[in-house]
């Protein structure tokens, strides 16, 4: 069975970086910015389950299909 795509947004050093897996997508100076795109993404896909990684090591779970795109800050 072949694993469906996992999206992940993680903060880095100059600011927060969307990724498919290991593979870095595209770059945001924000972390709403960032985590937008990625619910978009997500939905787009089908996908249930989004991770946000912070610098800080702290790991959050979102539900693209429950959180909306409207009440996440730019």
């Amino acid at each position: 069975m072949q694993e469906r795509a996992r999206y992940e947004v993680v903060e880095g050093g100059r600011g927060w970086v969307l990724r498919q897996g290991r593979i870095p997508l595209v770059e945001f100076p924000t972390e709403g910015q960032a985590v937008r795109a990625a619910l978009a993404v997500c939905r787009d896909e089908g996908l249930g389950r989004l991770l946000i990684r912070r610098a800080c090591g702290a790991v959050e779970e979102l539900l693209p299909g429950v959180h909306s795109l409207e009440t996440r800050e730019a």
